[in-house]
Parts: structure tokens; sequence; C-alpha cells
């Protein structure tokens, strides 16, 4: 009785109990939107009106017009209204059948939600090796991620997601955290050694990018400073005003090749994507052309400007 008591009394404050109460079992906010749509907006009719007064009509005013729009939407829609107003009767808000129920009800209406299920096709296992090989030949960071992906039959957010703290290269073995996983269960995934490969292709090439990025941080700031350091002593030497200035060239020529390796790299990768003819090749290749590509004129003329002007802060006056 004092449940029935204190229980909400409206659909809506049955449907924002119930979700309070749910929410906390879910791993992302894509649930609790898809939720909210479902409950706050197609079962809006429903709102103001007492939970123990709804009825079988009042549940196909609000899931048939869905059904006709979308039928696997309306079929969520269904299902989560059966949850709420089965959740009002553990309280004691509402009895008998549920209006929203599917066997002996709904199940005759929607006849489309009783098809089968279609699947979307699947490679055939006799096409997969040369596609391997193309994956291969294309040596991108994506499609890295998706042999990986193939070879360790784990979903794509695991691999996309996926730290260096989880992997075990002396064990060969991928430790999934159980926050990770759908099922709530911690995973152990056993590597090949092509998966611990391109682990470790991928593993040498950040640190590579990192070192490379850091330095040219470092190495820019410190040709500045000296530069400065130079500019504010009017008794610098002309030693001293060389040596920076080979410095700042020597940094120059070192950023210059970086960006042309990168450069070289892309372009590597976006004529794999043409030989394989993927979707993104056409697109890719429009990208060499542009003057913003990496070693491009505009990287080649900024370090110029760069290397000039800190020329100028060591061998001008004010």
């Amino acid at each position: 009785e004092e449940r029935k008591r204190e229980a909400p009394k409206t659909f809506l404050e049955m449907a924002e109990a119930y979700l309070k109460e749910k929410q906390p079992t879910w791993k992302s906010n894509k649930s609790l939107e898809s939720w909210n749509r479902s409950l706050f907006v197609e079962c809006k009719l429903l709102h103001n009106m007492p939970i123990n007064s709804i009825s079988d009509n009042d549940c196909r005013k609000v899931i048939m017009p869905v059904y006709k729009r979308v039928p696997e939407t309306a079929n969520r829609v269904r299902k989560r209204l059966e949850n709420v107003l089965s959740y009002a009767e553990a309280f004691g808000m509402r009895s008998g059948v549920n209006p929203a129920r599917w066997e002996g009800h709904f199940e005759a209406l929607m006849i489309r939600s009783n098809s089968k299920k279609k699947h979307l096709p699947a490679m055939p296992y006799s096409e997969v090796p040369a596609f391997i090989d193309d994956l291969k030949s294309i040596g991108t960071v994506a499609s890295y991620a998706l042999e990986f992906l193939i070879l360790t039959c784990v979903r794509s957010n695991n691999v996309l997601k996926a730290e260096w703290s989880e992997i075990d290269f002396e064990n060969a073995l991928w430790s999934i955290p159980a926050e990770k996983m759908k099922n709530g269960y911690a995973h152990e995934v056993p590597l090949t050694e092509r998966a611990l490969e391109i682990l470790n292709i991928m593993h040498v090439g950040f640190i590579q990018n990192a070192m490379y990025f850091v330095g040219m941080v470092l190495m820019t700031w410190l040709a500045f400073r000296m530069c400065n350091n130079v500019r504010n002593n009017p008794n610098t030497n002309i030693a001293g005003k060389a040596f920076t200035s080979i410095f700042c060239v020597f940094v120059a020529l070192f950023m210059t090749q970086t960006n042309a390796i990168g450069g070289s790299i892309l372009t590597s990768s976006v004529n794999s994507l043409v030989d394989v003819g993927a979707a993104s090749a056409e697109r890719m290749s429009a990208y060499l052309s542009s003057p913003m590509i990496i070693g491009g004129p505009v990287q080649k003329v900024f370090v110029l400007f760069v290397l000039v002007f800190q020329l100028a802060l060591v061998w001008t006056k004010d």
C-alpha cells in the first residue's frame, strides 16, 4: 500500500522513474538517447494519462503510426512501453493484461516485425586471403586496424579503444577489461604472430612520430631562444652568430626532410589505395595535388619563412 501511494501516477512520471533505475546498467549515452526518444517523443500522447488508464487502443495510437514509418523502431517503442507498464504493475499502479503486449495483440498487427531479419552479406571465405593481402599492401593505420579486427574477432569499438597497457607481448595476449565489453565480463584474446606484428608496427610508428614531433618542437624552440639571446646581447661575436645561424639552418633542413618523408609515405599509401580500387582512392588522389599536402609547397614556404625570420634576428640590428 505504501509503494502504491508513493509511486508516480502518470505515464511520464513512471517512465522517468523507470529510466532512472535502468540508466546505471547502460554503458553509453546512446542507449539513453534511444530510450528518451522512444518514451518522451514517440509516447508523448500518453504523458499526462494516468498510468492505470492506458488501454490497448491508447498503445495502438502510439505504436502503429511509428510502425507505418519504421517497423523496427516501432518494435523498440512497443517493448519499452511494455516495460514501463510492467514496472507500474510491480508498484501496484495498474493491473490486468499489459496493453503493449506482443502475444495476442501487437503480434497480429505488426506483421512485418515477424519476418526474419536479413543479415548483411558476408565475404566468401575463399576470398578472405586475397582480401587480407590487399589490406597488407595498403599499409595505413585504417588497414592495419581492420586486419587486426579480423584476426582477433572482436568488436570494432574494442580495437578503436585498445590501450597498450592491455597488450601482453611476452605471452601474446590481449586482455580487454570488463568495462569495455558489451557483456560486462573481462575478455582475453590470444594474439597470432601477424597480430603481434601489426601491434609492433603501430607501436614503433607512434614512437617515431612522437619523437619527430617532439624533436622538431624542441629544436625550433631552442633555435628561437638562441636567436633571441644573440639579438639581446650586443657583444655576441661573429662565431656565436655563425654557430646560431648554422643551427637554425640544420633545424630547417630537419623539418624539411621530415615533411618530405611524411609526404612520401602518404603518396605510397594513396598509390596502394588506387591499385586495390579502394573507395577513397579518388578523394585521396586529389589531396596529393593540393598545395597543403605534407611536404608540399605551403610547408616548404613556412619552413623557409621561419628560417629567414631567425636569421634576421641574428644578423639585423634594432
